[in-house]
């Protein structure tokens, strides 16, 4: 599955208790005016984390879909958000 998506925000994402690092997160938008939230785990910064750039349009593909039914600290709506994997092609 292919996405082309535009970053809108990006933030690093730390545990709220402490100031462990999990990785950068990001808001994107579809085509259609969807709104999801992206994750890029820590162990994948060093792949992909300079490859995003607030404002600009990319298409991503071999990305893994996350489902939650816990809303908490979510940027969102979106029932889905999505993380890279090692196979994710930008």
């Amino acid at each position: 599955m292919k996405l082309t998506i535009r970053i809108m925000r990006m933030w690093e994402h730390t545990n709220t208790d402490s100031t462990v690092l999990y990785g950068p997160n990001f808001l994107m938008v579809d085509h259609k005016g969807n709104t999801m939230e992206g994750t890029i785990p820590t162990y994948r910064m060093c792949i992909y984390e300079n490859e995003f750039q607030e404002g600009v349009i990319y298409t991503i593909g071999n990305f893994c879909d996350t489902y939650s039914q816990e809303k908490k600290y979510r940027a969102v709506e979106h029932p889905f958000w999505i993380s890279f994997a090692q196979q994710t092609l930008i």
